[in-house]
């Protein structure tokens, strides 16, 4: 794409510090360093607003109350009408405000990237949001994409775009002064986690696998980073396991490279997940993964650089973590494909691939293959 285009994200959040955020800051910031203007939406004062200021893009000021909140509508009128050649929506809460203002003044291309993997309620609403308020939807893996076309979206609105990450080189001097830090004796084996501490991100199951690991007689210490709605119910089963010696919950830290610099181990236990930026961010760093194969996760890793799980096997799980602890040979080897693994999930091409879709819209070229409208 030649052209420079005048785009909007908007994202008006749900949970902070989630995949949606990272992906909205970093499409923005890429989109603009190839000079498009760039502008995001979101609520006054919110971290994504913040976000905004750190990469030096405009933004403006808007608050959904509920998916349904129509009072915004000639607010959103205003501020879109004439300004933007491309709308790309990203949160649960802006799938149809928003998208109605951007039809009212004939926003050239309106696209939705689907973060969740949840199906529309009805075919009826299936057909408005994909056929009616939106050019494209771009799933984020081919599960996202599976559920929508299975609640009544045609395949052919579909576009699947891969997340994408900027790869900086593993730091191990950052990861030796984590460990010092959290009280992790260096030659200890490490089993790493991170996320929103919420009960589909599956963190009990890991602690559940790690007592019957050290129960066992495997010695392994555990940090599981993030902060959520579930965070006191893990420290209080955190507690009954008897862990408190070998487990590390910090809640929220903005270092979780630095976690998988210090790790030997990932763990990704999620019940499900759209894609698995945590999973790519570890591969990245040349970790070993175990993880559920739920969801988007089993198409981020691959077989030589993951273990997967079943979703909820504690018993599975810990065989897994087993096999890798008594093995650094193992390890060594996954660590190896774990980099190459992650180098197919770059920032260029994610950010190469949704300049592509918006052309598509707007310059009605089609590529051949499935997933184009």
């Amino acid at each position: 794409m030649t052209k420079a285009l005048r785009i909007l994200q908007v994202d008006s959040g749900i949970h902070a510090w989630d995949g949606t955020l990272k992906y909205v800051k970093d499409i923005s910031s890429a989109l603009a360093s190839r000079g498009h203007a760039v502008t995001i939406a979101c609520p006054r004062g919110s971290i994504q607003a913040r976000c905004a200021d750190e990469i030096g893009l405009r933004k403006i000021a808007f608050e959904m109350r509920g998916a349904n909140d129509w009072k915004q509508l000639p607010g959103l009128i205003r501020a879109v009408a004439g300004k933007y050649d491309v709308v790309h929506i990203h949160s649960p809460l802006d799938y149809v405000v928003p998208a109605v203002a951007a039809r009212i003044v004939r926003v050239p291309a309106v696209v939705m990237t689907r973060h969740l993997p949840h199906p529309f309620a009805s075919t009826r609403n299936a057909y408005i949001c994909a056929s009616l308020l939106y050019d494209r939807i771009i799933a984020v893996s081919s599960f996202v994409r599976n559920v929508m076309v299975e609640s009544g979206v045609r395949p052919e609105r579909i576009e699947v775009v891969p997340n994408g990450i900027a790869f900086t080189k593993p730091d191990p001097n950052a990861g030796l002064r984590l460990r010092e830090e959290l009280g992790i004796p260096r030659g200890a084996v490490l089993i790493a986690a991170a996320g929103r501490i919420s009960p589909h991100k599956g963190f009990d199951v890991l602690l559940k696998a790690v007592h019957q690991l050290t129960h066992s007689g495997v010695a392994v210490y555990c940090a599981v980073f993030g902060a959520g709605p579930a965070l006191d119910d893990l420290r209080s089963l955190a507690a009954t396991l008897q862990l408190e010696a070998r487990l590390r919950l910090p809640g929220f830290r903005s270092d979780v490279g630095d976690l998988w610099c210090a790790a030997d181990i990932a763990v990704i236990s999620s019940v499900w997940e759209a894609f698995g930026y945590t999973a790519l961010e570890a591969l990245s760093a040349g970790c070993a993964v175990v993880a559920s194969r739920a969801g988007g996760l089993p198409e981020v890793v691959s077989a030589d650089s993951a273990i997967l799980t079943e979703p909820g096997d504690v018993e599975g799980l810990a065989a897994a973590l087993r096999r890798l602890v008594l093995s650094p040979e193992l390890r060594s080897r996954m660590r190896q494909a774990a980099r190459q693994r992650a180098s197919q999930f770059t920032l260029e091409a994610n950010v190469t691939n949704i300049e592509r879709v918006y052309s598509e819209v707007l310059y009605k070229e089609h590529r051949t293959g499935s997933g184009s409208g």
